[in-house]
């Protein structure tokens, strides 16, 4: 048996647009509309762009200045992530003590680095740590603890502040390339600021 005849769904005569149309017209709404905001937006953005680039320094010195202005929170971060872990915010350069039992962990705090940390002196960037000290008689834990040299009670004890400064550069290894490619004759360095004990 056939359906019942349905007018509403059938009839070739029925008022308003069809689907299509309605679509193409929210497509061209759509398009102009972004078309619209380029036009006012893009001058702006032109002379922001031209501004910066007049403003921009001619001397490799201000080139540096300019690195250090920019890439200073890039480097504070990249040291930040050289640490153990996040409950152990420590840039660890090594431990004293028996394996598998609690050591005396030395290192820096990197949660503490001072934003002005990263400096231009000429044509160098110069990065400034403090010097290692004694931060915690504990076990480290997480993948970054396997690689922390421990030392023996009685054994003599490494450079804190060579393996410091060894252990920064390797985590600003980008930053330091990328500044030699950025600035012919520039360099970044890494300082340890001598012990006080």
């Amino acid at each position: 048996m056939r359906a019942p005849y349905d007018a509403r769904v059938t009839n070739p005569k029925r008022k308003g647009p069809s689907g299509t149309l309605v679509l193409l017209g929210l497509v061209g709404l759509g398009l102009a509309f972004g078309a619209g905001v380029y036009r006012i937006f893009q001058p702006r953005a032109a002379a922001r762009t031209a501004q910066m680039m007049a403003d921009a320094p001619t001397t490799d010195e201000g080139r540096v200045a300019a690195w250090v202005e920019f890439g200073g929170p890039i480097v504070l971060q990249r040291l930040r992530d050289a640490r153990i872990s996040g409950q152990q915010p420590w840039i660890v350069t090594h431990t004293v003590g028996e394996e598998g039992e609690p050591g005396d962990v030395w290192g820096i705090e990197s949660d503490e680095l001072p934003r002005d940390l990263v400096r231009a002196d000429g044509m160098r960037v110069v990065v400034t740590l403090p010097a290692p000290e004694l931060l915690a008689h504990t076990v480290l834990v997480g993948d970054h603890a396997r690689s922390v040299p421990r030392v023996a009670p009685g054994q003599a004890l490494p450079d804190a502040a060579e393996l410091l400064e060894r252990i920064a550069r390797y985590a600003l290894k980008i930053q330091i390339e990328d500044i030699r490619e950025d600035i012919e004759g520039a360099e970044l360095v890494v300082e340890v600021a001598p012990s006080s004990t």
